[in-house]
């Protein structure tokens, strides 16, 4: 005789709990991933909305070489049963992002709350830069016409647009100075206060060198370091802005000095200070 989630292998009886755990312990072993995907195939022949099986069988179906769409079906039918599991939820975005289903795609990484995702979920979406390459792909066709849309015509959030300026920036698309512009100018159009959007923006125009340009960063990068006085980014932007524009050496020293008081800075914005030569009293 068996219980409800038992199955008989090998003479030994194995329950679903047990096989999951097995399984868990094969994801790190690639060449084992073929008894992986036969564990969880034997829980979703038994409990077919056991959503963990589901989701790991598509992910590694798909890892495995397997089509999109087979792993998309389980993974389908795992958010259908649990709409806010973040493990499907992000392998289904990058399942549809590799498949270049960009708007797909931000569907799925919009259901996702980061913030209550486990930490290897999270970790995941960082690693891969995943917000910034599903919006930023989604969005580009757009911020390549004329004119400047609004982060709601985007469907954007400023946290999203800030992440896919920063990715269409680190690409070789034409234009991308314009398209990140364009996010940034929505951002602050939408919360004129956010010294992310208004430091890179300022930055993105002072290193044209344009005179024009120089003098509308300068105004920027102020409005960033008014807007946020302890935010270690909008102050290295006001030190580099008014470096490359000459201007009020005096601020951009002390804002220099602050900067290298702060015990969290990290070392690649000691890296820009120091590239700047900065010829401030000691």
């Amino acid at each position: 005789t068996r219980s409800e989630g038992e199955t008989i292998t090998g003479g030994t009886r194995t329950s679903v709990v047990t096989r999951l755990n097995q399984a868990r312990a094969l994801l790190g072993e690639q060449d084992r991933w073929d008894d992986a995907i036969d564990l969880y195939e034997s829980v979703v022949e038994e409990q077919p909305s056991n959503t963990e099986a589901l989701t790991y069988l598509g992910w590694l179906q798909y890892r495995s070489g397997e089509p999109a769409d087979a792993a998309l079906e389980n993974l389908d039918q795992a958010i259908a049963i649990d709409g806010d599991y973040p493990d499907a939820l992000v392998f289904k975005t990058i399942v549809l992002s590799d498949a270049g289903r960009y708007d797909e795609a931000g569907v799925a990484l919009g259901a996702l709350d980061l913030e209550t995702a486990p930490e290897g979920i999270r970790s995941l979406v960082i690693q891969r830069g995943l917000v910034g390459v599903v919006y930023g792909e989604s969005v580009y066709a757009a911020l390549e016409v004329e004119g400047s849309p609004t982060l709601v015509e985007l469907g954007l959030s400023p946290e999203q647009a800030l992440a896919a300026a920063g990715y269409l920036l680190g690409t070789d698309k034409s234009g991308r100075s314009v398209a990140a512009l364009k996010l940034y100018e929505a951002v602050v159009d939408a919360d004129p206060d956010n010294s992310a959007a208004l430091s890179r923006q300022g930055m993105l125009l002072a290193f044209t060198l344009e005179p024009d340009l120089l003098d509308q960063a300068v105004v920027l990068v102020e409005r960033a370091v008014v807007a946020d006085p302890d935010d270690p980014e909008a102050l290295l932007s006001r030190v580099t802005v008014f470096t490359l524009a000459d201007v009020s050496p005096e601020v951009a020293c002390v804002d220099a000095a602050l900067l290298r008081s702060f015990d969290d800075l990290p070392d690649d914005f000691l890296a820009q200070l120091d590239a700047l030569d900065l010829d401030c009293p000691t």
